[in-house]
Formats: C-alpha cells, structure tokens, sequence
C-alpha cells in the first residue's frame, strides 16, 4: 500500500487490487489470507489504533467482512506511522520472492504497534499473546525509558499501568500485573460485558454486551449460543427460560431470559463457567519490561526470564456506566445452592475505561 501510495490523502481503491500486488509481489500465497488480513487491520474491535480506513462492510466479532471486491480500502494515519520513510535507507531491504523488488526487514515504526494493538500467535511448541495498551501511556513508558534507560517497572507502571482493551473491562489483580510485567509471562483470564435488566414479575435478564477481546474471532456469538443451549442439555445450568442473540450494527447483544424468582447472581458463575464469556489464554505472554543477558545484566528489551503462570481477569459489570473497581459479588456456581457459594474476584483489582477517541495528533 505504501509504494501505490495509498496514503490518507489519496482516494480510497477497491481492496482486490491491493490483496492482488500483495499476493504478485510479496505474499505467493492464497488471496483469501491476505484479504482477511487487511480487514483485520481495519477493524475497531480488533484493534486499539486501526491501521487501515475502510469502505463498506469490514465485519464483525460474528460476522466476516465483505468480499475484497466490494470494499475500497487505503492507509490510515497510524498505518502512515508505521511505514513514513520506509523508502529512504532508514531500514535494511532485501530482494522480495523472486528479486523484481525490494522489501523491508522490519518497518520503520514511530510506535510500538506489538504493544499498542497485541498480538497472539502459535508456533512449533510454543504460543505467546500480548495484550494491547493505551498508545497515549505506550508512549509516556517509551518518553520514559529514552530519558532514563534504567527506569525500573515500578518507575514505568506509573505511566503505563496496565493493558486497555478495545471494549471496556476490569484487570482484577492488579497489585500481580507488576510480576507479569517483570517475568514477561503469565495467565490471561478475560470477561465479557454484561448488564442486568428487569423485566416485570420479579423476573431478570442478563443482556449480554461483549464477548471477551481474546474470542473475538468469527462465529463468537453463536459459540456463545450453542455454549448455553449444551449446559442446558447437560444439566450444567437451569433457571433460563429463553436466549437470543439480538445484535445488529456491530454490536454484541445477547439476552439470557431467567425464570421468575432466579436472581442474574446465581446464573452468571454457570455462564463464566460453561460459555466462552470467559476465556483463559494457558500459555500467555505479556510484554515484558526487562531481561536477563548471558552475562547476568539487565537491560531493556524483550522478556526471555521464564516466571510462574499469573492470572489477570478482566470484566466489566457496568459497560454504559465506565469500569470500575470489582466488588466481591454474591453468586451461586453449577452444582450448588446460591446461598452457599460466593464468586470471590481477587483483591488489588485495577480499573480500565475503554480508551476514547484520540485525538488527530495522537
């Protein structure tokens, strides 16, 4: 997109033609990979900061995009941060594929789009995930750390306390997040949105609003869906009457109708259990702040000290009201009486507001 100069200047064109010079000159593979791709990189949900501006249909957490014949695509203003002066020596180039041209080894980048936007991945025995962080506090850490290279983590989680994700949640240790940020790993727990309504008759419905960041991939909803109608089926859960996915435009609404007399407490454990309105990633990578050299010195990089699993949750009880604090909630589990079992969330909680707008000199 950068050597069709494709910038946000420019006037958008159809999506096949940069999926197809992508595919000729630098990706001999299948155009249904990079087409996805593309989209991706555009999608709000997916990402903090996209990198590309859209026309037409660019998906959903349950649906996918429109054909790349349909859709019109160019660079966005932080797509241009990654690329500006790519074509002027600052970076080492290699021949492509087949030695017609010449490509980049790593991208001139003004930001560090790997924490800004995260990423996930597996490979040959291993898998990492790195969650996204505000850019406004990515790049006070970074501000930071080119003033004073021996910042410690505590010095930088002043400024960059946490990751921030595209829907609003709730980082419910927030007093472990210094380890993870320190060892580099940890275990990533992630709670969708939900909201309680009344509904007449001493009846209840939890309204469903987002699924968690790490499951946004196609068919989240219905997996949702089959997930609830299964522990019906199994006996795992009871007190639902009805569900429905009502989401439109984008935005995720589900509605779990309860029986008269059951309270939204004593079902959303079942739900967090038995649904993917929690999903844990095993195997997670936070981006650490520190390493450990052969010699035994630290520097500033990336993380290679191994550390103990660590769980973060996220959640948000209240999306329209902004996240906040978790509270011990009084909730019943499968296979017990509601008065008997409590869901405790862990002290240190750490709130999140779902970043805003940013501004045009972000």
């Amino acid at each position: 997109m950068w050597t069709q100069r494709l910038t946000p200047d420019r006037p958008f064109v159809k999506t096949a033609r940069v999926v197809g010079d992508t595919m000729a000159l630098f990706h001999p593979h299948g155009d249904a990979s990079i087409a996805d791709a593309l989209a991706r990189l555009a999608q709000p949900f997916s990402n903090l900061v996209p990198l590309l501006d859209f026309h037409g249909n660019v998906g959903s957490p349950d649906f996918s995009p429109a054909a790349p014949r349909y859709t019109e695509t160019r660079l966005g203003q932080f797509g241009v941060m990654l690329l500006n002066e790519v074509d002027q020596g600052v970076v080492p180039m290699v021949e492509n594929y087949e030695g017609s041209t010449i490509e980049p080894t790593v991208l001139p980048a003004a930001y560090p789009n790997l924490l800004v936007n995260g990423a996930n991945g597996i490979a040959v025995g291993l898998s990492s995930y790195l969650p996204p962080h505000d850019p406004r506090e990515v790049g006070q850490a970074a501000l930071m750390l080119l003033d004073r290279k021996s910042a410690s983590v505590d010095e930088l989680m002043t400024v960059l306390p946490g990751p921030s994700f595209p829907s609003e949640c709730t980082v419910t240790n927030g007093d472990e997040l210094n380890d993870i940020y320190r060892s580099g790993q940890g275990r990533v727990v992630v709670r969708g949105a939900w909201i309680v309504e009344p509904v007449g008759r001493s009846r209840q419905q939890i309204i469903i609003t987002s699924l968690p960041y790490a499951d946004t991939t196609l068919g989240s909803v219905e997996k949702f869906i089959a997930q609830v109608g299964d522990a019906l089926d199994n006996g795992d859960l009871a007190g639902i009457t009805a569900f429905n996915d009502e989401s439109s435009n984008g935005q995720t609404r589900i509605s779990v109708e309860l029986s008269a007399g059951v309270n939204a407490d004593m079902i959303t454990p079942g739900l967090l259990r038995f649904t993917n309105l929690q999903v844990t990633s095993q195997s997670a990578q936070a981006p650490g702040w520190t390493r450990t050299t052969p010699s035994g010195s630290t520097t500033c990089g990336a993380p290679c000290r191994r550390g103990s699993p660590i769980e973060f949750v996220s959640s948000c009880p209240a999306p329209n009201t902004g996240c906040r604090r978790s509270q011990n909630v009084s909730t019943g589990c499968a296979g017990s009486s509601p008065s008997s079992s409590t869901l405790m969330r862990p002290s240190g909680s750490f709130a999140r507001r779902r970043l805003g707008p940013l501004p045009a000199s972000a």
